[in-house]
């Protein structure tokens, strides 16, 4: 829940016990490229790198809205799963954390492939809070709230995003785990709200 510490091992470097903040095992893949980058332009002369260097600068890396805690009583989790590949990635670190109930909160453009981000997410979900992105291009919270319902019956429809938020709230308790996904707008927007409380 915390980040990730791994090490890191090829033929021309070898640095243990890198942390990183970032949520989610795909971080530290995602980690591992940069440092594979940075010792492939070392390689080629075009920069000089330290160990304390590296480290340091993945410590202090930040992806907003990408599995990003808001608040901790009850965990409140952002992040911009928008498209199925997202939605796996985001369920598989839902796993990472522990929790009495899962609320989820959704709001999904109306051009993305939503049912199958819905199907992949909600069944984990005890709860979920449907609700609407503030643009042209949104999947109305009730044609939203149906997809929910082939998977999850126990939904709340909330068209307005800081209404979903405190329903959401409402509905947990200091040990649950509140997760707003489904796109980028909408986790940005909250971002914003969550800031203001």
């Amino acid at each position: 829940e915390d980040g990730s510490i791994f090490d890191y091992r090829e033929e021309f470097r070898h640095i243990e016990d890198i942390k990183i903040n970032m949520l989610g095992e795909h971080q530290i893949y995602n980690s591992s490229l940069a440092i594979k980058t940075l010792i492939n332009l070392e390689r080629k002369g075009l920069i000089t790198l330290s160990e304390e260097n590296i480290k340091k600068g993945l410590l202090k890396t930040k992806w907003p809205a990408r599995l990003e805690l808001l608040m901790d009583k009850p965990k409140f989790l952002i992040d911009g799963a928008h498209n199925l590949d997202a939605a796996k990635v985001l369920s598989k670190a839902l796993d990472l954390f522990q929790y009495d109930k899962l609320i989820l909160g959704l709001g999904i453009l109306s051009d993305k492939e939503y049912g199958k981000v819905v199907k992949e997410l909600v069944e984990k979900a005890d709860i979920i809070v449907v609700t609407e992105v503030n643009m042209p291009r949104k999947l109305e919270a009730e044609e939203l709230g149906l997809e929910v319902s082939k998977y999850n019956s126990n939904v709340y429809i909330e068209k307005d995003i800081e209404k979903a938020i405190k329903k959401s709230l409402e509905l947990a308790s200091d040990n649950d785990l509140i997760v707003f996904a489904g796109s980028l707008y909408l986790v940005g927007e909250i971002r914003t709200i969550i800031k203001q409380l």
